[in-house]
């Protein structure tokens, strides 16, 4: 039997095309200046709230609260994406449109730790906005 790329598992595949295709698209659009890496910082505290969101998912189901497993559910789901896919119009969608809905849904009484996180990205925005 002959093997063809249909044969392989997507893995293998993706992993053999994606090495060339990604970094062809990503040289291009770097070139173009479409591309931004993301700032450290802002990388480090949306992974903290991502971290803090699953923890206190863990917390809230042993207590049988589901609803508020749905709230922070909806409020870290698609931080990974902007971690991995970061732009500062995705990281505004998320403070402007996502927090507040997020802080809506838990009665504006959002756990403190998180507060140094959301402050640390809105100056992060700020500044970039005011460049």
């Amino acid at each position: 039997m002959t093997v063809t790329w249909q044969h392989l598992p997507s893995r293998v595949v993706l992993g053999c095309v994606t090495r060339w295709a990604v970094d062809e698209v990503v040289a291009e659009l770097s070139y173009q200046g479409n591309v931004m890496k993301i700032p450290e910082k802002v990388q480090e505290s949306l992974l903290a709230i991502v971290e803090m969101g699953i923890v206190n998912i863990r917390f809230q189901c042993q207590g049988g609260r589901y609803d508020s497993c749905e709230a922070e559910a909806n409020h870290i789901h698609n931080l990974p994406g902007l971690v991995q896919d970061f732009s500062a119009d995705k990281l505004a969608y998320y403070l402007e449109v996502e927090l507040p809905q997020y802080l809506r849904e838990i009665g504006n009484h959002p756990r403190g730790e998180l507060l140094p996180h959301w402050e640390i990205l809105r100056r992060w925005l700020a500044d970039f906005r005011n460049r």
